[in-house]
């Protein structure tokens, strides 16, 4: 075997990890996604088994956006390929119109069942209102600790030789940390 033999042997090789890793994490990001769609539509008595097919009607889309935002979108109910791309085109234009940016995703690869812009638009839709969600709440929560802090006394020292003794020290931090980070492993499935 001569070294371009060799070359394409290992090149073959590489490929062939690399795609098997890939679907591998499609399987995984697939399984997480509608573990997360699954937790948000039981709030409306629905449910996907695959999301590449339970969405591509447009009906489980609009309720997770119904249920995410308590905003209604209104729907197409026939079931002929042009209700179920007005369905999706409608969740993409309300998405847009909320200022969320979607590359490339059109309501046709939503119907045809596209896995990897599937699962594009349902991370999409997990930064923008989970994810943000958290966020928020971890900035005003520390916008809150900031005014009771600014409003409190420093914590004076327990003994005489300028060391905080435990009474003076508060658990919130930790807490708010803590949850937070729960919160995001939370969302993704972990």
């Amino acid at each position: 075997m001569d070294f371009e033999e060799r070359s394409n042997e290992a090149l073959k090789c590489f490929e062939a990890k690399r795609q098997e890793n890939s679907d591998e994490r499609d399987r995984i990001q697939k399984k997480t996604f509608t573990k997360w769609v699954n937790r948000n539509l039981a709030k409306r008595g629905r449910k996907v088994e695959d999301l590449f097919v339970d969405l591509r009607n447009g009906f489980n889309l609009i309720a997770l956006l119904e249920e995410l935002t308590q905003e209604v979108l209104p729907k197409e109910n026939g079931e002929t390929r042009f209700h179920r791309t007005q369905n999706v085109q409608c969740c993409l234009d309300f998405l847009r119109r909320r200022n969320i940016k979607l590359v490339n995703i059109r309501p046709k690869d939503i119907v045809d069942g596209n896995g990897k812009l599937t699962l594009g638009l349902i991370w999409t839709i997990i930064l923008s209102f989970q994810i943000a969600v958290i966020t928020q709440r971890q900035a005003e929560e520390g916008q809150k600790r900031e005014r009771l802090q600014s409003g409190q006394r420093s914590p004076q020292p327990s003994n005489g030789n300028g060391e905080v003794g435990l009474e003076n020290v508060n658990d919130y931090d930790y807490e708010e940390g803590s949850s937070a980070v729960q919160g995001v492993y939370m969302v993704l499935g972990f």
